[in-house]
């Protein structure tokens, strides 16, 4: 199966919401990209990353089909740019692909974002 490798850090990050979307559950393997910060972006529940230095950003690393990473695009929207990284996971480097909140957009972005604390409060299963 020809699969990109994508990393999550947000609200994908929650199986059921990729499971919705794909309507499949892919693998999830912690992944670590570094260089880069987790924000909080202002009225929303879902975060954005920008590069920074010294930054870190746990999250997971998953496989998709071509039609599914194209669903996924669709879902992330315009104020996402989708952009090469390598992320930290089991042990190595791997390429793969993450999307990084625009630049013309950075303005709305502040703080630090928590999964726990930021999105799972706001969603109902």
């Amino acid at each position: 199966m020809n699969h990109s490798n994508i990393f999550v850090y947000g609200t994908l990050m929650d199986e059921r919401v990729v499971r919705r979307l794909i309507d499949r559950a892919p693998i999830y393997r912690s992944a670590t990209l570094l260089g880069f910060h987790r924000y909080r972006i202002v009225d929303k529940v879902y975060p954005g990353i920008r590069q920074k230095h010294g930054g870190r950003v746990d999250g997971f690393l998953i496989a998709l089909s071509k039609d599914e990473e194209r669903i996924i695009d669709e879902f992330e929207g315009h104020c996402y740019c989708k952009e090469k990284v390598a992320v930290e996971c089991d042990g190595s480097l791997v390429n793969c692909q993450t999307y990084v909140w625009a630049r013309e957009m950075a303005d709305q972005l502040y703080d630090s974002w928590d999964f726990n604390a930021h999105f799972a409060p706001h969603v109902e299963w």
